[in-house]
């Protein structure tokens, strides 16, 4: 907004500049430049899907080489398109014939680490994730607000999901948690699965 607003000022300047023969001054081809930027980012994040959600998820974790799958892959990503176009869509879960994913009936307990901003809640889940018996999601917003919009309060739709950070014990209901439940397990499950194939003997972690 306001990189905009002192761009419509630079380009009236200009343009009475060169009325006098000077040049365009260089910040307006940089304000021009960084505005295309923002506009493209803004429109990934706002066409982005879940598809290829999980098959991130399951990928060896680029900062965390002791995990077989990527805590940060339901951020969404690039976060920096979420922020600015507001795309969260809801992950596809079922296989292309409809068969229950990995974990439908895993057994598992869910222990959610809250804190403050930079308060070092993601080291905690990055120590608690060495445990082989657990699995660490960071921030799993795929998770989140494609079932409870409101609990968007980072990007450029908040206003319209009416974004808050406090919830009514009403708007828990029970096929909330029903969704939100099966997601964890399936996740658990199959990171589960592959972090354990990755662990059997013979198996380089190195990739």
């Amino acid at each position: 907004g306001r990189k905009a607003v002192m761009l419509q000022g630079l380009t009236l300047a200009a343009s009475v500049l060169a009325v006098a023969g000077a040049p365009e001054p260089p910040l307006v081809a940089e304000l021009k430049s960084d505005l295309d930027r923002h506009d493209r980012r803004a429109d990934l994040g706002r066409s982005a899907t879940g598809e290829g959600a999980l098959e991130a998820f399951l990928r060896s974790s680029e900062h965390r080489p002791w995990l077989a799958y990527d805590p940060d892959a339901l951020l969404p990503s690039p976060f920096d398109a979420f922020l600015l176009g507001g795309g969260c869509p809801s992950v596809p879960w079922e296989s292309e014939h409809g068969a229950p994913a990995a974990g439908e009936d895993l057994d598992i307990s869910v222990c959610f680490v809250v804190g403050c901003g930079r308060s070092g809640t993601t080291i905690l889940g990055e120590l608690l994730s060495r445990h082989p018996d657990v699995v660490f999601l960071n921030e799993p917003r795929h998770l989140w607000i494609s079932e409870l919009p409101a609990f968007d309060v980072w990007s450029t739709l908040s206003p319209d999901r009416a974004g808050r950070l406090t919830f009514s014990a009403s708007e828990a209901s029970a096929d909330l948690a029903a969704v939100v439940g099966r997601a964890w397990r399936r996740l658990a499950g199959a990171a589960a699965s592959r972090q354990s194939s990755a662990s059997a003997p013979g198996t380089d972690r190195r990739r």
